[in-house]
């Protein structure tokens, strides 16, 4: 009744003829954005081109131009919710520091943390802070593409199970996994645009309950427009909060 895949896969096995879409009644396209930022766009319009005439849904947390252009048209457009700011029950802060390393572990010793996500933009350093943290007894692993999927699937369990105290991970845990209770978020990398950290600090504050986001900032960088955002939706943590 229901068929879920990657927009390759789907393409792959109608190549094939594996699969008969002939009484299909719904198309759905989830995390659309991201289907066309990670390179997928070709396939996902193939498949519309193959299947022309089903009703289409694309849910997205966020709504830009790219998405704007893959699915043009007779469109309807529903706002669910706030698209373009954090969640109201999320503090938000941002340090300056000349040593974002010693910060981070500073933070994290210092913190009242259950479980944290440390967001960084390169699977490399999601590894070298995981080593880092782990040699300064914090109970921490690294997650990225950098592990296959068994992996990351043992490693998610076991910070659900808070055999993991502090996930360092890219921005592959910044939406779509089932993660709940995560008190703290902190963007060692300021990331590549306001969606991704609005999307990061959404893993925070679930199910009604509080956290916090704080973005470790080098005071000796100028920030870029990100960074400018995060500054100005964000106020000076002083270790008081």
């Amino acid at each position: 009744q229901i068929l879920i895949g990657t927009p390759g896969r789907i393409v792959d096995l109608l190549h094939q003829d594996c699969i008969d879409l002939s009484e299909l009644s719904l198309l759905i396209f989830d995390e659309a954005d991201q289907i066309i930022s990670t390179g997928q766009s070709e396939e996902t319009e193939e498949i519309r081109n193959f299947i022309p005439d089903v009703q289409t849904v694309c849910l997205s947390a966020t709504e830009n131009e790219l998405t704007d252009k893959l699915f043009p048209g007779n469109c309807e457009f529903i706002n669910m919710g706030a698209q373009s700011s954090i969640n109201t029950s999320i503090e938000t802060y941002y340090v300056m520091t000349s040593d974002r390393r010693k910060e981070l572990i500073h933070l994290l010793k210092t913190l009242p943390i259950t479980t944290a996500i440390v967001f960084t933009n390169f699977k490399n350093d999601a590894n070298d802070l995981s080593n880092m943290c782990q040699q300064n007894h914090i109970l921490a692993s690294a997650f990225s593409s950098f592990f296959e999927e068994r992996k990351r699937i043992q490693i998610l369990r076991q910070f659900k199970e808070g055999k993991i105290r502090v996930l360092i991970a890219t921005d592959a845990a910044a939406r779509g996994l089932d993660i709940t209770d995560v008190s703290h978020i902190i963007h060692f990398d300021v990331p590549v645009n306001t969606e991704t950290w609005i999307h990061r600090s959404g893993r925070t504050a679930h199910q009604g309950n509080e956290g916090m986001t704080i973005t470790i900032f080098d005071k000796d960088e100028q920030p870029n427009e990100v960074g400018q955002y995060i500054l100005d939706n964000s106020a000076l943590y002083t270790g008081k909060s």
